[in-house]
C-alpha cells in the first residue's frame, strides 16, 4: 500500500525506510576479545515453535515446480498490456459527463488499458515461459471502487483510480476494466497449460475508499449538489474542491449504506476512528476491516445495494451461506473474507495469494484464510479432473507483504500460515551486487534450504519501494540465482523507465512514477536476452533456488555450486557471475563433477570436459557462466587462444550431432564437422574481437553457441587504446567524496575503504578521478567512511554521478557515451567488408570495393599516426563503394513447361523474388548452399520469368529468361556459389605416398645413458615457526623440498594470516606443484613474492574444520643451493569459534599480530579447546619422469611399457577363438593417481562388439563391461581387439592395469539352437572345455600389447580419427574425393589404404569391404 489518506485527504506514507548498513571491512585479528556478531544478510531468527510444517514449501509438484524454486513475475495488470481496448473505460473511467475520453490530463493513476486478455496473449506468445518464469503474481482482479480519489495534497493534483487493485469494492465478481469472469478463467487455465501457476494480489485489511462517484452511484453518505462538474473534466484535481462535496461529520444514517460500523473503523459520521495499534489504525487513512472481531454481522449496506441491482443477492447471499454452513465458520467479518477470497480458489483454480499489509491483519485471520483456500484449491482440482493443473499436488501457497521484512522466521510463518514472506532486504540489488553477493548467497541458502517449512520471496524492483536499474545484467543474475524464492517486477527484464514527468514518488510515497506502460516498444534486448537465459537456467534446475551453495575458485568473478538432493530429486549446478567480460574462466568444480565430464555452459550451450578438477568456460559480453550436464542437444565450441597475434587456425568440437552451420563474424554460413579447423584473424584488425558463431539441431533440440577471439595489438603504431574510465562526482554541497571504486567479487580500484577523496577538478569545477579499469566498474560514495551511498553498480566507462543531498542516499548516475574515433569507425566499416564473400557480388561492384580496402587497411596500419580528415575521406569512399555493391544474378535450375515450381542459386541468406508474367513469389535462399525453390504460377510456353536477390539492402541485377527457348533441368550452379566451405579452406592437394607407421610394443631405440655423477652437494633445511614446532631434513643432489605445517583444533577455525619466508638463493618455489597453499581452505587470498608467500583467508558463513589433523600450510621447493637454510612460517593471525543457535559467530584468537595468546582456555565457551600442531620437512618424490605400465590379466598374458608423464598409453587384450563369443562380462582397474582414462579416445571399449554395456568409474579407477548376444555371436577367428583402454601418464614409477574377465563363453548356432560352454565363469578358467561333445575342437589364443600411442600413428582407413573404421570414414573419402573437404597429412595417409599415392574410389571399395569383413587387415 504506497498512500497514506485522512479521510480521503491523500498524503505520503510515513514508512521506516531501511536503513543501509556501513560498508567496513572487518579485521578479526584485531577486534576485542569474544566478539559476537548476527550474519548482515540475514535477519535474526525468531524463536518460534518449528514443529509446524508448511507443506507447499516441501511438496514437489508433478510437473517438476517447487514453491522452493519459484520465479514470480509480478506484473501491474492495467500497466502490463491491452488485449482488449473495448474494457479500457468501464464504470465511466476517464470518461466526461458526454461519454467521451478526456485529455491533455496528469494520466499517473489512471487506468491504461491493460487487462486479463493482454496477460493471456503473453502467456500464449511464449513470453514468460522464455523468461524462466513459473508463477505470475497479477493486480487484485475484483472489482475495485469506480470513481477516483485526490492523488496528493498539491494543487493541481491528479486523479487517482484504483488501477493498481488495493482499493477494493466488490470481491465477488471481476473488475470490468480487467476482464470479464470469462476472460480471467481463460488467463488462469492458459497459465496452467503452460506450466505457470497464478497469484492473486490480495488486500484483506481494508476496502476502498469513499469516491464522489461511487457515493452517489450506491447512495451513501452525503454528496453536496454540482459535484459532478468538478469531478468529469479531471481538470484541476485537488482536495479542497474534492472534499469540499462530502459531508463527513453528519448524518450517520447516510453513511451506514456504506460498509457499515460493525465492519470498518473509518471515523465517519457513526464509525469509530482507526486505533493506534498496527492491528487496528485506517492505514493511510483507508477503511480499516474489523477482522479481529468475533461478533457475526451481515451483508454490508453497499454490497445489498449493488447486489440487488445487479440481480445477484439472493445467489450472492447464497454462496456465502452454503460457506459457512459446510466450513462450520461464523458469519464473522474475517469468515466473510476468507469465503469470498478463497472462491477464487474454489472458481477459477488460483494457486496462490500475494497478501498486502500483512502486518496490519492478525495472524488468526491469516491463517483461517490459508486453510480455508487449500481446502478450495483441492475442491477444484477434484471438480475440475480434465483441466490442467487439476492433476499438480503442491498445497495453496501464500506470501505476505510486512515492509522492511527480511530473512528471517516468525510468527507469519507459524502463526499466520504464510508459506513465505516477501524479502525487502535484496530491494535495489545491493546485496546482490558484485561486493557482496557472495556472503548474501551463502546466508540466504543455509538460513532457507535447510529448513523445508520457511521460505522468502526476494527481489530487486517493486511498485512501491525503487526500481533497480543500472547495470541490470550483474542484478539480473544476482537476482536470478538467489536462493529460496524471487520475484521478478514487469519491466525489469527490459530495463522499462519510471514515468517520464513524474518525480521518483518510491520508497513509501505514491509509487506511480514506478508503474509505467510495459515498454514492448522499447525493450534493451541485450538485458532480455539475459534474464531470458539466466531465468530459464533457474527454471530448468530446482538446485538453483532450493540447493545448498558453496562458493569456488574461479580466475575471475564468483562462482559457486548449487546442490539439491530431497524427495528423490537431485540436481547439481554451478554459475560464474560478474566475471571479466570475454575471459576463459577456470572453475574449480571438482567436488561436483569427476574428471572425464562433460558439461556445458548453458549461457551460451558451449561445452568442456573437466580436467584435474577443474573446467574452462568464456564468459562472454555479460560475464555469465551457468554450468550444467548436458541434456542432449548439441555440444558446440570452438578450442583456440583467447588472444592472438595475426592469425590462428581454431578448431570446432561437435558432439551430440554431425554437423553445424558456422559463421565468423557475421559472415556467410559455412558446415562444419567434428574437428575442422578454420583459420581467423584475417578478417579482423589489431585489437579486433572475433565471433564465430556455430548453430545445430539433433532430434532434441536445437543449439547455438557462440565463440570470441581477441585479434592482439602487435608492433607498430597503433589507434590509442583507452586504459581509464573518469568518473565525475557533483556532489550537493560541492565538497571533495571519498570513492571507494571495485570491480568483480572485490578488486579495489582506489584503495581500501574508504577510498580515495577526489582532489582533482574538470574544467567545471566539478570533482572527477580516472580509474584504472575500461570494465564494468562499482563504486560507494562517502564522506570518508561515515555517510555512504549504496553501492552504484555496472557503471561502464566514462560516468557523471550527481548527488542530491549530503547523505548519499539520493543521486543521479549519467553514463557518458564516448563516440568512436574516426580510425575505430573506418576500422568498423572495413570489418563489414572483410567478413563478406567475394563470389556473392559481380566482380565490376567488387574489385571497386577492393580496391578501396587496400586504401583502408593502409590507413589502419598507421594507427595514432593516421590523418584524421583522410580517415574520415575513407570513410566516406568506402562506404560509398559499399553502396554500389551489386549481388550477382541468381543462376536457375529447375524450371519446366507444365510445372509450377522454380529453383536456383542465389547469394545465400537472400530474398529471392521470381516473377511469372508480371506476378511475383518470394522466398528465401539457403543460408549456406544458396539454394532456392520457390512456388509460382504453373509454367508454360509463353511464361516470361524474372529474378533477383536482395540481401542487407544490396540488390542484383534483374535476370529474365523465356520459357519459350526450353526448359531448365539441370540446376546451373556459378562456380562461386557452388561449394559452401570454410573461408580458409583450399582446394584439396593431391595426397603423397607416405608410408604409414603403425603402433608397435618394440624396445625405444634410444636407450638411456648413464651419466658419471657429480659430487655428492647437501642443503640442511629447518622448518620453523612462531607457532608451531621445528623439523629439519637434509637434501642430496637438488631434490624436492615439502614443507607441511599440520593443525589439529577441537573448534573451527574463523580466520588466519600468515607470511612464509624462505631464501630464494637456494630454494626455488614449485608454484604449479604448491597452488593451494591451504589444502583445506577454499577462499583463502596468496599473494606470491621472490623469497616470501602472504595469504590470509576470512568466512564467517562457513568455519573450517580441523578436527582431525589437517595440512594448514604446505609449500614446495626445488633445491637449488647448499649449506644450510630456513623455512620459516609467521602466523600472524589465527581466530576459533563457534556458529550459536542465533546465527551470530563467536570467535577467540589464539594468535595476535604475531603474538601466542594465553588464556584464551579460560573464556566462556572455549574452556575445551585444544590445539594440537605438528611441522613435516622431507624429501619429496624422484625427478625421474618415466612410469613403467604393465598389464595383467586372470585370463591373458602379461606385457609392458615405460612411457614419460604425458604420453598415452594404449593396453590391448587380443582374442583369437576358433568359436563365436556368446557372452562375456569383465572388470578393468588402473591407479587412477598414475594413470588417466582417456575416455574420449577409449570410448569403445570392445572395439568388436556392438553391444556391449560399459559403466566407466573414473573415481574408482574402474572400468566394468559386459555383453550377451544370443542372436549374433561375435566373431572372433584371426585374432582381434577384446578389450582396448588408453591411458595418459600422470606420474612416475610402476604401475599396474589389470583385466579381470569374470565370464566368458563361446558356442555355435545350429538347427536355430544355441549351444555354449563358459571357458571362464566366476574369474576362474574352466579345465576340459575341450572334451564336452561339441567344443572338441575349440582353439583359443589370447595376446596382450601394451604400447605408446601418438596422435601421429595413422590406422588405415580411420580417416575421422575415432579408432573404429565405418562407414563414417567411406563417407569422408566421398566428400574428399568430391574436393567438398579437406584432410590433414595424417587423414590423407589413412584414406590411401591400397598404398598407390592417389585416394580415389579403389579405397572406398577397399574400406567397405574392410566394414563388411572382405578381409581382416588392409
Amino acid at each position: 500500500m504506497p498512500l497514506e489518506v485522512l479521510k480521503g485527504v491523500i498524503k505520503p506514507m510515513n514508512k521506516h525506510g531501511m536503513l543501509k548498513a556501513t560498508s567496513v571491512a572487518i579485521a578479526l585479528c584485531t577486534v576485542m576479545s569474544s566478539t559476537t556478531f548476527a550474519f548482515s544478510t540475514v535477519a535474526s531468527a525468531a524463536t518460534v515453535d518449528t514443529t509446524e510444517k508448511v507443506s507447499a514449501s516441501t511438496t514437489k509438484s508433478k510437473d517438476n515446480f517447487s514453491w522452493d524454486n519459484a520465479s514470480v513475475y509480478f506484473l501491474l495488470t492495467d500497466r502490463f498490456r491491452n488485449g482488449n481496448t473495448s474494457n479500457d473505460h468501464s464504470y465511466n473511467r476517464g470518461l466526461d459527463q458526454s461519454g467521451k475520453v478526456v485529455s491533455n490530463i496528469d494520466d499517473r493513476a489512471t487506468f491504461h488499458g491493460g487487462d486479463f486478455a493482454g496477460v493471456t496473449q503473453s502467456i500464449e506468445e511464449g513470453y514468460f515461459n522464455n523468461l524462466g518464469v513459473n508463477a505470475i503474481w497479477i493486480s487484485a482482479p475484483y472489482e475495485q471502487t469506480h470513481g477516483y480519489v485526490v492523488g496528493s495534497d498539491g494543487n493541481p493534483s491528479y486523479a487517482h483510480y484504483s488501477y493498481h487493485g488495493y482499493y477494493v469494492l466488490d470481491y465477488t465478481q471481476t473488475d470490468a476494466n480487467f476482464g470479464t469472469a470469462e476472460e480471467f478463467e481463460t488467463l488462469v487455465d492458459t497459465a496452467h497449460e503452460h506450466g505457470i501457476r497464478v497469484i492473486m494480489d490480495i488486500v484483506m485489511n481494508h476496502s476502498g475508499y469513499n469516491s464522489l462517484y461511487d457515493m452517489a452511484e450506491y447512495g451513501y453518505g452525503t454528496v453536496a449538489p454540482g459535484w459532478e462538474d468538478s469531478y468529469y473534466s479531471h481538470q484541476n484535481v485537488n482536495n479542497t474542491t474534492y472534499h469540499s462535496f462530502i459531508d463527513y461529520n453528519t448524518n450517520a444514517k447516510d453513511w451506514a449504506n456504506w460498509w457499515g460500523p460493525d465492519w470498518i473503523r473509518c471515523g465517519v459520521a457513526g464509525y469509530t476512528e482507526g486505533g493506534g495499534s498496527d492491528l487496528t489504525r485506517s492505514l493511510a487513512g483507508l477503511p480499516d476491516f474489523k477482522t479481529e472481531q468475533a461478533s457475526t454481522v451481515g451483508i454490508p449496506k453497499l454490497l445489498q445495494t449493488k447486489w440487488s441491482r445487479e440481480g445477484r443477492l439472493d445467489s450472492e447471499t447464497a454462496k456465502i451461506n452454503n460457506f459457512f454452513t459446510k466450513t462450520g465458520r461464523n458469519a464473522t467479518v474475517s469468515n466473510y473474507l476468507a469465503g469470498w477470497l478463497s472462491e477464487w480458489v474454489r472458481e477459477y483454480g488460483v494457486d496462490g495469494f500475494r497478501c498486502d499489509t500483512a502486518k496490519h491483519v492478525e495472524f488468526a485471520s491469516w491463517k483461517n484464510l490459508k486453510n480455508a483456500c487449500v481446502d478450495a484449491l483441492k475442491e477444484w482440482r477434484a471438480n475440475n479432473p480434465d483441466k490442467p493443473g487439476a492433476d499438480w499436488d503442491e498445497d495453496f501457497w501464500m506470501t505476505g507483504e510486512c515492509w522492511d521484512h527480511g530473512v528471517n522466521k516468525d510468527g507469519y510463518y507459524t502463526q499466520g500460515g504464510f508459506d513465505s514472506m516477501i524479502n525487502f532486504s535484496t530491494q535495489g540489488g545491493g546485496l546482490l551486487s558484485a561486493g557482496r553477493v557472495k556472503g548474501t548467497y551463502d546466508g540466504f541458502a543455509k538460513a532457507i534450504n535447510n529448513d523445508d517449512s520457511f521460505n522468502v520471496l526476494s527481489y530487486v524492483s517493486s511498485h512501491d519501494s525503487v526500481l533497480a536499474r543500472g547495470d541490470l545484467i550483474g542484478t539480473g543474475s544476482g537476482l536470478l540465482l538467489c536462493p529460496g524464492g524471487i520475484q521478478i517486477f514487469y519491466g525489469d527484464e527490459t530495463n522499462r523507465p519510471m514515468v517520464a514527468g513524474v518525480p521518483n514518488d518510491g520508497n513509501g510515497g505514491a509509487g506511480h512514477s514506478l508503474r509505467s506502460d510495459m515498454n514492448w516498444d522499447s525493450m534493451d534486448t541485450n538485458v532480455l536476452e539475459h534474464w531470458q537465459k539466466v531465468g530459464t537456467f533457474r527454471n530448468n534446475h530446482i538446485s538453483v533456488g532450493a540447493g545448498s551453495n558453496t562458493s569456488l575458485t574461479s580466475t575471475s568473478g564468483y562462482a559457486f555450486a548449487r546442490d539439491y538432493d530431497k524427495n528423490g530429486i537431485t540436481d547439481k549446478v554451478i554459475g560464474c557471475i560478474y566475471a571479466n567480460a570475454n575471459t576463459d574462466v577456470t572453475i574449480s568444480v571438482g567436488d561436483t563433477w569427476s574428471d572425464g565430464q562433460y558439461l556445458v555452459n548453458a549461457y551460451d550451450q558451449s561445452s568442456a570436459v573437466v580436467s584435474n578438477g577443474k573446467v574452462t568456460f568464456n564468459s562472454g559480453k555479460n560475464g555469465t557462466i551457468l554450468v550444467e550436464e548436458p541434456d542432449g542437444r548439441p555440444l558446440m565450441s570452438v578450442k583456440g587462444d583467447a588472444e592472438f597475434t595475426g592469425t590462428q587456425t581454431v578448431t570446432v568440437k561437435l558432439d551430440k550431432c554431425e554437423q553445424a552451420k558456422c559463421s565468423v563474424d557475421g559472415g556467410n554460413k559455412f558446415i562444419v564437422k567434428d574437428g575442422d579447423t578454420i583459420t581467423i584473424g584475417n578478417t579482423a584488425y589489431d585489437g579486433d574481437t572475433i565471433t564465430i558463431t556455430l548453430e545445430a539441431e539433433n532430434e532434441i533440440g536445437s543449439s547455438e553457441s557462440k565463440a570470441t577471439f581477441k585479434k592482439k595489438v602487435q608492433g607498430g603504431s597503433t589507434a590509442p587504446v583507452k586504459t581509464t574510465s573518469r568518473l565525475v562526482v557533483k556532489t550537493a554541497d560541492g565538497s571533495a567524496p571519498y570513492v571507494y571504486a571495485w570491480t568483480g567479487a572485490s578488486n579495489a580500484l582506489l584503495g581500501a575503504w574508504p577510498g580515495t577523496q577526489l582532489t582533482s577538478k574538470d574544467d567545471n569545477g566539478n570533482y572527477y578521478v580516472d580509474i584504472n579499469t575500461t570494465e564494468t566498474y562499482n563504486v560507494v560514495l562517502n564522506n570518508g567512511g561515515k555517510v555512504q551511498s549504496a553501492d552504484i553498480t555496472g557503471i561502464t566507462g566514462d560516468a557523471i554521478i550527481t548527488v542530491k543531498n549530503t547523505s548519499f542516499s539520493s543521486y543521479d548516475l549519467e553514463i557518458v557515451e564516448t563516440p568512436a574515433s574516426p580510425l575505430e569507425q573506418l576500422k568498423k566499416e572495413g570489418r563489414e567488408v572483410k567478413a563478406m564473400t567475394s563470389s556473392d557480388y559481380t566482380a565490376s561492384s567488387w574489385t571497386t570495393v577492393e580496391s578501396v580496402m587496400k586504401s583502408v587497411d593502409a590507413l589502419v596500419a598507421q594507427g595514432s599516426d593516421a590523418d584524421d580528415d583522410q580517415v574520415t575521406a575513407m570513410i566516406t569512399t568506402l562506404q560509398n563503394a559499399k553502396a554500389k555493391l551489386q549481388l550477382n544474378v541468381p543462376a536457375l535450375g529447375y524450371a519446366v513447361k507444365g510445372k509450377n515450381t522454380v529453383s536456383g542459386v542465389a547469394a545465400p541468406a537472400s530474398k529471392v523474388t521470381v516473377t511469372v508474367n508480371g506476378t511475383a513469389y518470394t522466398t528465401q535462399a539457403d543460408d549456406v548452399t544458396g539454394v532456392f525453390t520457390v512456388t509460382t504460377a504453373t509454367l508454360n510456353a509463353s511464361s516470361k520469368l524474372t529474378f533477383k536477390a536482395e540481401r542487407n539492402s544490396v540488390s542484383s541485377a534483374v535476370g529474365a529468361y523465356n520459357m519459350s527457348s526450353g526448359d531448365i533441368t539441370s540446376l546451373i550452379v556459378p562456380t562461386t556459389a557452388s561449394q559452401a566451405t570454410k573461408p580458409t579452406t583450399a582446394r584439396p592437394t593431391q595426397p603423397t605416398t607416405v608410408k604409414p607407421t603403425q603402433p608397435t610394443t618394440a624396445k625405444p631405440t634410444t636407450q638411456p645413458t648413464t651419466a658419471k655423477p657429480t659430487q655428492s652437494k647437501n642443503l640442511n633445511v629447518t622448518a620453523t615457526s612462531n607457532y608451531f614446532p621445528s623439523a629439519k631434513v637434509t637434501l642430496v643432489n637438488n631434490k624436492e623440498l615439502c614443507v607441511e605445517y599440520e593443525l589439529q583444533s577441537s573448534m573451527k577455525l574463523v580466520n588466519a594470516e600468515w607470511t612464509l619466508n624462505y631464501d630464494s638463493s637456494k630454494l626455488k618455489l614449485d608454484v604449479a606443484r604448491s597452488k593451494d597453499f591451504m589444502p583445506n581452505v577454499s577462499n583463502e587470498v596468496t599473494n606470491i613474492k621472490t623469497g616470501r608467500i602472504i595469504s590470509n583467508f576470512t568466512d564467517i558463513t562457513d568455519l573450517k574444520d580441523f578436527t582431525s589433523k589437517k595440512t594448514f600450510v604446505r609449500a614446495y621447493f626445488n633445491v637449488i643451493g647448499t649449506g644450510s637454510t630456513t623455512v620459516d612460517l609467521n602466523l600472524k593471525t589465527l581466530c576459533v569459534g563457534f556458529i550459536d543457535n542465533d546465527l551470530k559467530v563467536n570467535f577467540e584468537a589464539v594468535v595476535r599480530n604475531g603474538a601466542v595468546q594465553s588464556g584464551v582456555t579460560s573464556v566462556a565457551g572455549y574452556e575445551k579447546l585444544a590445539i594440537n600442531k605438528n611441522t613435516k620437512a622431507y624429501e619429496y618424490g624422484q625427478q625421474a619422469t618415466d612410469l613403467n605400465v604393465k598389464s595383467e590379466s586372470n585370463y591373458f598374458p602379461s606385457a609392458n611399457v615405460k612411457a614419460t608423464k604425458g604420453k598415452t598409453v594404449c593396453v590391448e587384450y587380443v582374442l583369437d577363438s576358433s568359436m563365436d563369443v556368446v557372452n562375456a562380462e569383465w572388470a578393468l582397474t588402473y591407479d587412477k593417481t598414475k594413470l588417466e582414462l582417456d575416455t574420449v579416445r577409449s570410448k569403445d571399449y570392445m572395439p568388436n562388439i556392438p553391444n556391449e554395456v560399459t559403466n566407466v568409474k573414473k573415481a574408482d579407477g574402474k572400468v566394468l563391461s559386459n555383453f550377451t548376444d544370443i542372436s549374433n555371436l561375435a566373431d572372433f577367428k584371426g585374432g582381434k581387439v577384446f578389450v582396448r583402454a588408453y591411458f595418459k601418464v600422470i606420474s612416475t614409477g610402476e604401475t599396474t592395469v589389470n583385466l579381470n574377465v569374470k565370464t566368458l563363453s563361446v558356442g555355435y548356432i545350429q538347427n536355430g539352437s544355441l549351444t555354449f560352454k563358459p571357458v571362464v565363469r566366476g574369474s576362474v578358467i574352466q579345465p576340459n572345455v575341450t572334451s564336452t561333445p561339441g567344443f572338441e575342437k575349440l582353439v583359443i589364443n589370447r595376446n596382450t600389447k601394451v604400447y605408446l600411442y601418438s596422435d601421429d600413428d595413422v590406422m588405415l582407413g580411420d580417416v575421422t580419427d575415432d579408432g573404429q573404421i565405418d562407414i563414417n570414414d567411406v563417407t569422408a573419402i566421398q566428400l574428399y574425393i568430391a574436393q567438398k573437404q579437406s584432410f590433414t597429412d595424417k587423414q590423407k595417409e589413412a584414406a590411401d589404404v591400397n598404398k598407390d599415392g592417389i585416394i580415389s574410389v579403389l579405397d572406398v571399395t577397399r574400406v567397405q569391404q574392410y566394414i563388411v569383413r572382405s578381409f581382416d587387415e588392409f
